[in-house]
């Protein structure tokens, strides 16, 4: 599924000293990770489904501070390794 998709923390560790930057590349993420499962959810939607559950918990743990920002690539990471 997200063969297309890399977290690039190289990337992503440059611009953590500016204001809200986590949160944005965190959106970016999730609206990437979203897009690809939109696209190949004809292929197999039960699975899908179940991504687009797991996304939708890990972007509420996020956004409630539940998890750090760390800990939220690693799952996102996690997820989408396991979609290949």
């Amino acid at each position: 599924m997200a063969a297309g998709i890399r977290l690039k923390t190289a990337g992503i560790n440059t611009c953590a000293h500016i204001p809200n930057a986590q949160d944005a590349v965190a959106e970016t993420i999730e609206n990437n990770v979203r897009s690809k499962i939109i696209k190949d959810h004809l292929l197999n939607p039960a699975y899908f489904e179940n991504m687009s559950k797991l996304l939708d918990e890990i972007i509420k743990q996020r956004k409630q501070g539940a998890i750090d920002y760390q800990e939220y690539l690693n799952r996102v990471a996690t997820m989408i390794a396991s979609c290949h």
